[in-house]
């Protein structure tokens, strides 16, 4: 009896896990390290329009902004020029007309964020002047439309009573503090009907361009061990038993993301076990899992400190569609083989299932009275390939296994990015791509104990039923089954990469 295809309990629970959970991924907090923010207060007076502009740039972001900030001449004069061009990237009119908004105050900060790197903070006062009588206020915003992240947009009336979809009050209090679970506003247009007449708002609010922000990180949906971990990479005085800590949580930290949902890497393992796979396999997929995700992340943040034309959160999409369609690729390369072989047997048995049958009842002696003409057409065909043509599953060839461990590996983490560009900020690359590989090893270790399960699951529901009659249909389906499982998990990691392009 097949040992692989015997495993059929343990291997479609897992398979079934990963499958349905990959489907439903979501983050628990809009935004991330990858993020660029802004929020526009708009105050509409009698005799102009006014706009409070904030941009939160998250880790790396920041990272790519940091030869301009580092190139100006003070940070007031980074944030003058940076405000320009923000004001630039805006629009207010007026019943059609353009109300022109000109740089009045800019501020800019650099504040400690994750893993030693940076987050930036600019704060640009804009004025368009000119009366504002009874009118349809027109906004639109064309900045960073192409990026992730937060677009808040609140509307005042300073002597005017608006009338408009949008609220009063910012609910990140301007970017100083995100809503925890609260979907990210992305409010690029919108319009408000201005009358005459209305309460006067303080002339401190109206003036304000107030950059006060928080001095601690902030915190974008990071779990608890993830913080302590940045805290540990950015630590400046670096010993043997931090690095030592840094590296076992490092270790944790990529065996629990290599469980968390749409990774696929236990569906990988119950495809492995399903195909009379090995540890020798297991290893395999898992030991490229790490090697693909640690050059990924190394490449990736090399990348982002040499350019600024490489938006990580415009990249990371295209590599999860690239992920799903290696997984969904793999799945139906080995379908296909599968069916063709069905078709083979079904040529000389009478199709595939009545032949199952008639193996399962031919591999034990005491039956074969029940088919002798059966058993007769085996021996006539004198060829062992044709005498069992589903005795034994083909091992997934090397460059399926390459596959599947290279569309586990091939998304870079944003938090090992964090890490990689973090240690480099500090002078400690080298720290860096060891933590990323050791957290890269922590992804392939899960992988490899949910294959050893498979395994040891496999040979006990062997010796336990290698008799039963409904084993033979089961050994059947198990690689047509597991095969449109991949398919179905790769093309549910695509379209949800896709999306986000």
């Amino acid at each position: 009896m097949r040992r692989t295809l015997t495993f059929i309990a343990g291997g479609l629970a897992l398979a079934g896990l990963a499958l349905g959970a990959g489907s439903g991924q979501a983050e628990a907090h809009p935004l991330g390290n990858l993020t660029v923010n802004t929020s526009a207060r708009i105050v509409v007076a009698a005799d102009a329009v006014i706009v409070d502009y904030v941009l939160d740039l998250a880790e790396l972001p920041t990272v790519q902004e940091r030869p301009s900030v580092d190139g100006a001449a003070s940070p007031d004069a980074y944030a003058a020029t940076k405000c320009e061009s923000l004001a630039g990237g805006v629009a207010v009119r007026l019943d059609g007309e353009a109300r022109p908004l000109t740089v009045s105050g800019a501020t800019a900060a650099l504040l400690p964020g994750q893993g030693g790197l940076s987050t930036l903070r600019v704060d640009c006062h804009l004025v368009g002047r000119g009366a504002v009588a009874s009118v349809t206020l027109g906004w639109s915003d064309g900045n960073f439309t192409d990026r992730l992240g937060w677009r808040e947009v609140v509307a005042l009336g300073d002597g005017t009573t608006l009338s408009s979809g949008l609220p009063s009050v910012s609910s990140s209090d301007f970017l100083r503090s995100y809503p925890s679970g609260a979907l990210a506003p992305r409010v690029l247009e919108a319009s408000v009907a201005v009358r005459e007449g209305g309460p006067r708002l303080n002339p401190a609010v109206v003036g304000s361009t107030d950059s006060s922000a928080p001095s601690a990180p902030q915190r974008r949906g990071a779990d608890g061990l993830t913080r302590f971990f940045n805290r540990l990479v950015g630590d400046r005085d670096l010993t043997l038993g931090l690095g030592l800590l840094a590296a076992g949580v490092a270790f944790l930290l990529g065996a629990l993301h290599s469980l968390a949902p749409g990774h696929g890497k236990t569906l990988m393992a119950a495809m492995v076990a399903s195909r009379q796979g090995t540890m020798r396999q297991v290893l395999a997929v898992g030991g490229t899992v790490a090697l693909t995700h640690t050059l990924g992340v190394v490449v990736l943040g090399v990348l982002i400190t040499t350019s600024q034309v490489v938006a990580p959160d415009r990249v990371l999409p295209w590599l999860t569609v690239a992920s799903g369609a290696l997984l969904l690729g793999t799945g139906a390369w080995l379908l296909g083989r599968r069916l063709v072989r069905g078709a083979s047997a079904g040529g000389h048995h009478h199709g595939a299932f009545a032949h199952g049958h008639g193996h399962g009842h031919h591999g034990h002696p005491h039956h074969g009275h029940d088919h002798p003409h059966h058993d007769h057409g085996h021996h006539d065909h004198g060829d062992s390939d044709h005498d069992h043509p589903h005795q034994e599953e083909r091992p997934l060839s090397g460059r399926s296994l390459a596959l599947m461990g290279m569309a586990g590996g091939l998304v870079p983490t944003p938090s090992a990015l964090v890490v990689l560009l973090g240690a480099t900020a500090l002078g400690r690359a080298w720290f860096g791509v060891v933590l990323v590989g050791i957290y890269g090893i922590g992804m392939a270790a899960t992988l490899l104990a949910a294959g050893m399960l498979l395994v040891k699951v496999q040979g006990w529901l062997e010796r336990q039923y290698a008799e039963a009659r409904w084993m033979t249909l089961s050994v059947r389906l198990l690689p047509v089954l597991t095969a449109v499982l991949l398919i179905v998990g790769g093309l549910s990691i695509a379209v949800r990469g896709a999306v986000s392009i």
